[in-house]
């Protein structure tokens, strides 16, 4: 039994010498906690294929929407009246003069740039995702495909579609555009392996912001996955020291308990002796 565990003992020293080179093979990922400074920029420009609308900022936002019948239940007696969505509303209960037309022919969509830097290094996508400073864009009705421009006329930030844009119609549609042009980082990004990232609290609390309706980000969504590996394997080598570590003391204390325990040998009989019978 004492060999039995001394040899299971050396076999798992044997593994844990073995696998220790495998969890440390990684570079460490490089993290600079000092703060950016200057703004994201870029000089590739970014455009809307659909409206041929271009300009070299970081973002650009097209926004669509649809004049359109909604039913108002509250306050009696139901009603209907007209609103401007981004989204068909489905007037299979309405009556026939208060239908709506088909879907929307463009949805709104969102494009960041590919080539963003700071202080001459990436930013990668999710801090262009935090950014919220957007800012109006009036397009060139000359950027416009000849068949889109024959349709459209200005109407303020928008294009619409309307003959008399102080009195659209059901089926109208209006369209707008934003942009970021340059911008500073926002909280939390931090430099990671030569490229901006932002820190995974910051991320969380971007999510939680309002995006605009069916956004199509058009950025590369590879991401370096280093610092992931590494906290996977950093588990891993924690968890497999203490499992050693437990096993070998278990070994240890069946070993004292052995030794320790008293031999309880079994007494023979006392033979009579046959003078006295």
């Amino acid at each position: 039994m004492k060999g039995l565990l001394l040899t299971a003992a050396l076999l798992i020293a044997i593994s844990v010498s073995a696998q220790t080179p495998a969890l440390s093979a990684s570079p460490p990922v490089a993290i600079t906690s000092a703060s950016p400074r200057g703004q994201i920029e870029s000089v590739v420009a970014v455009a809307d294929p659909v409206f041929g609308v271009h300009a070299k900022v970081l973002g650009l936002e097209r926004g669509v929407e649809m004049l359109q019948w909604r039913k108002v239940e509250r306050p009696a007696p139901p009603h209907y009246e007209q609103v401007w969505a981004t989204e068909r509303i489905d007037s299979r209960g309405f009556d026939a003069t208060h239908r709506n037309p088909g879907d929307l022919p463009f949805n709104g969509e969102r494009w960041w740039t590919t080539d963003p830097q700071l202080e001459g290094h990436p930013v990668s996508p999710d801090v262009l995702a935090a950014l919220g400073t957007w800012a109006p864009l009036k397009p060139d009705l000359s950027q416009l495909p000849t068949n889109l421009a024959v349709s459209f006329q200005p109407d303020g930030d928008w294009l619409s579609t309307s003959q008399d844009p102080a009195h659209p119609q059901v089926g109208d549609l209006r369209v707008r555009w934003r942009m970021i042009g340059q911008a500073p980082a926002p909280a939390g990004t931090l430099l990671v392996a030569g490229r901006w990232e932002l820190h995974a609290l910051a991320k969380a609390v971007a999510m939680t912001q309002v995006a605009p309706s069916r956004p199509a980000i058009a950025v590369p969504t590879h991401r370096p996955h280093g610092d992931v590996r590494q906290w996977m394997q950093s588990m891993f080598a924690d968890w497999l020291v203490w499992l050693i570590a437990g096993a070998l003391t278990l070994a240890l204390l069946l070993l004292l308990w052995k030794r320790r325990r008293p031999v309880v040998r079994k007494k023979k009989p006392a033979r009579r002796s046959r003078r006295g019978s």
